[in-house]
């Protein structure tokens, strides 16, 4: 074992200063933007051309740089692969190899469950836990010899692994953007599938003016306020003493990605007890109620919304900061869906939050806004288009967590030596 600073090139960190945010520029990313297969850059901010600079005097980050978590979720990861790198760093610890073969070593060693024991060790903080620099300068590596083919099949396995990770978590993301696309379409721009299978508006079909939206709308839609379709209840109260190792599994502010969607490393676990009725179930709607960030509220996740992926072996609850929508009407739930994580949405709902430092939802904006509802035929075609799409995601979901377990299990016996390769 070696000392990281013996091992790597350089071992430094980000910025500690605040940057003032400006509308457009370079993203500054923090400790919480680290997802081990990568990096949540829509929640981030942006700030000067001066103020990226100045941080990149002394904290540029390169490829084959191993980005590291150094306050909150300490120990998260996450290997530096692009040849372009466009914004700067705060509050994170960076492990500099600049050569790849050591680099993918570093990346899964600290994922290993011997690295992560040694960084349970290292934490500072009574309140929110840290590890500093100079004990990220100090942390042991086992050092490696380039030639060893044996750890050259270890880190070929496990890299393979990791990239069917990262090309499943792709394949989720284009379909959130194809059924973001159809709404749009349909929706949006009027183009559902007519009787004869063609684009309804730029077919000839027939609109009406509507009064209370201020424009045309199809034939047959309606026009009502959303909160007629579903009912309404918010999720558990809780503390730090409820959370654990073990428990039920809590969807929770940290579920949510920015512009909609399930965060999968967002997930709690609840140890206290709850009623049966507060329990939930696979592609069940739910709205997340309160403001995650101050600083800016265009890439914040306030009236966000998904449907619960089908994951989980057991119950699952969700937390106070999450209101779960009971619609009345299933094949209304997708349309709701989509409809929350729209831009103008996102903006209508902005006017209905209070609070003093983290806004909270007045629900009531939300039932009391004013759509379309498609006819039942054009919605329950939307549904079972949405229904394939969100079993779809599942199945990714769930082949990426047997592949993290089958990572995370061969991670240490191969690292040891307790397995080997034939010739």
């Amino acid at each position: 074992m070696i000392k990281a600073s013996e091992f790597c090139k350089r071992v430094f960190d980000g910025t500690h200063d605040t940057p003032k945010p400006v509308s457009n520029g370079y993203k500054l990313l923090t400790s919480k933007h680290i997802m081990n297969n990568y990096l949540d850059t829509d929640s981030a901010y942006y700030i000067s051309e001066e103020d990226y600079n100045e941080i990149n005097k002394r904290s540029q980050v390169r490829k084959w740089d191993v980005l590291f978590s150094m306050i909150g979720s300490v120990g998260t990861v996450y290997l530096v692969t692009e040849d372009k790198i466009d914004f700067a760093i705060k509050n994170m610890g960076v492990f500099s190899c600049e050569e790849e073969y050591r680099a993918k070593w570093l990346f899964f060693y600290l994922q290993s469950p011997y690295a992560q024991n040694i960084i349970r060790n290292y934490l500072n903080g009574a309140v929110q836990k840290f590890i500093p620099l100079g004990m990220l300068r100090d942390f042991p590596i086992p050092e490696i010899e380039k030639k060893d083919k044996k750890d050259k099949k270890v880190i070929d396995l496990l890299w393979g692994i990791n990239q069917k990770i990262i090309n499943n978590d792709a394949i989720c993301s284009e379909l959130e953007e194809m059924a973001k696309a159809i709404y749009d379409y349909w929706f949006l721009q009027f183009e559902f599938p007519n009787e004869e299978g063609k684009p309804y508006k730029s077919s000839g079909g027939k609109m009406v003016w509507n009064e209370e939206v201020k424009r045309e709308i199809p034939v047959g839609w309606k026009v009502k306020k959303i909160g007629e379709t579903f009912s309404s209840s918010r999720g558990i109260s809780y503390n730090s003493k409820n959370l654990g190792e073990k428990g039920v599994p809590m969807i929770n502010l940290a579920s949510f990605k920015p512009g909609g969607g399930y965060k999968i490393e967002g997930i709690k676990k609840f140890t206290g007890d709850y009623d049966e009725d507060k329990c939930l179930k696979a592609y069940d709607l739910v709205m997340c109620n309160t403001q995650q960030t101050a600083i800016d509220y265009s890439k914040d996740i306030i009236g966000n919304a998904f449907l619960i992926p089908d994951i989980f072996e057991s119950y699952i609850v969700s937390s106070h900061h999450v209101t779960t929508i009971k619609v009345k009407n299933e094949n209304i739930k997708y349309y709701l869906c989509s409809l929350f994580n729209t831009k103008h949405f996102h903006r209508y709902i902005a006017g209905f939050t209070n609070g003093t430092n983290i806004l909270g939802l007045l629900f009531n904006g939300v039932e009391n806004y004013k759509s379309e509802i498609p006819d039942e035929k054009t919605l329950e075609r939307y549904s079972i288009f949405c229904r394939d799409i969100e079993k779809r995601k599942s199945q990714i979901i769930k082949e990426n967590q047997e592949l993290t377990s089958l990572r995370d299990f061969l991670l240490p016996l191969l690292m040891n030596g307790q397995v080997s390769f034939k010739e």
